[in-house]
């Protein structure tokens, strides 16, 4: 079941080269967030490729040792979850103290204009922080679930113990509804304005209909 579900992101590792692609184009970000990014979608190219080698490799597609890639996967996937997790926590605070200004500037602003602005951004921003604290919630299973791959086996190094299936199932689920949410609005309101443009298309018709009817009539 697990190999079976490994065919279906055969390839996904082009994502993160256009990823790193878009990134190295990106001049608005600071060192520290750029070197995170950088070693975040290295790490999840290098991954995506050695589960796609060793995938090919256990189906006798190439000849490669399929236990060696998987060892190797799981450092680069445990490393780009932790540049991730440093990341995610980075745009956090960032978007925090832009609440707390915002806040700070509302406190002692009188203009009705420009307080409704405020707390417009203010709106804006606490949208944010809960996208933020989701992508945090997300790396950090992700962590977990990595934490434990061969290649690293650290709830083994220090506790003697691996992590029980149990738990890496239940964070790996937390991570999937946690996808989950963020892409369902998107692809309801996308739905949502098809339906809406196939009915006033539909409408439109049968208006022009009606109405060359009526001028044939007359």
């Amino acid at each position: 079941m697990q190999q079976s579900r490994k065919a279906f992101r055969l390839g996904k590792s082009i994502t993160y080269y256009k990823k790193l692609e878009t990134l190295s184009k990106n001049k608005s970000l600071t060192e520290g967030q750029r070197y995170l990014q950088y070693v975040q979608n290295l790490g999840m190219l290098g991954y995506f490729i050695t589960d796609n080698l060793a995938f090919a490799s256990k189906a006798k597609v190439l000849y490669f040792d399929a236990d060696k890639l998987a060892y190797r996967g799981g450092i680069l996937w445990f490393c780009a979850n932790l540049a991730g997790f440093f990341n995610a926590l980075d745009n956090l605070n960032a978007d925090v103290e832009k609440e707390k200004c915002v806040r700070d500037i509302l406190a002692s602003e009188e203009d009705t204009t420009r307080v409704e602005t405020l707390q417009h951004q203010l709106e804006t921003l606490r949208s944010c922080r809960c996208k933020q604290l989701l992508a945090v919630l997300k790396v950090t299973c992700d962590l977990i679930v990595s934490s434990n791959t061969s290649g690293v086996r650290l709830s083994e190094r220090i506790t003697g113990t691996k992590l029980h299936d149990g738990v890496i199932g239940s964070v790996g689920c937390v991570s999937a509804m946690v996808v989950l949410y963020n892409t369902w609005p998107s692809e309801v309101k996308e739905i949502v304005k098809m339906t809406e443009t196939r009915v006033e298309t539909k409408t439109e018709g049968k208006t022009q209909a009606n109405d060359e009817t009526k001028s044939e009539t007359n």
